[in-house]
């Protein structure tokens, strides 16, 4: 249900997202898909977060979660609004702070599907760390975005 309390329409998981959501459903560390990229060079935050929005925004998949749906016992693929993307920038990270990991480790905020952290290393060096449900990519599918 949304917060209006209207409940939004949900998609059948394909048989591989069944299997996968067998496995991991009662998991306590859900399936995650996770790349990083050093950024080197020039780097306007501002553009580039408007990009990854922009994509987000452009393919569903990546706004994508799945649900329960207690009344019929079955869970579906819901699609989140267009603004469903954690986006987060830290200009000076602490010395020896992993951010895939801790990205990996952190709880996703309700209804997000692709979270970001870009971290400045340096002045003219970035870190970008990308997650998203494993139910919705992968890792060769996020080193693609």
């Amino acid at each position: 249900m949304t917060s209006e309390g209207k409940e939004r329409a949900g998609y059948r998981l394909s048989p591989q997202q069944r299997q996968l959501w067998r496995w991991v459903a009662d998991d306590p560390e859900p399936y995650r898909a996770l790349v990083a990229v050093r950024i080197r060079g020039e780097l306007r935050v501002e553009l580039l977060e408007a990009a990854i929005r922009e994509v987000v925004r452009r393919h569903e998949i990546l706004r994508t979660k799945v649900e329960l749906r207690p009344l019929v016992k079955q869970s579906v693929q819901v699609i989140e609004e267009e603004g469903a993307c954690e986006f987060r920038y830290e200009e000076k990270p602490e010395d020896g702070r992993d951010l895939y990991e801790e990205l990996r480790r952190a709880e996703a905020r309700e209804g997000a599907g692709l979270a970001v952290v870009l971290a400045r290393v340096n002045e003219r060096e970035h870190e970008l760390v990308l997650r998203v449900s494993g139910m919705s990519a992968d890792e060769a599918g996020l080193r693609v975005l």
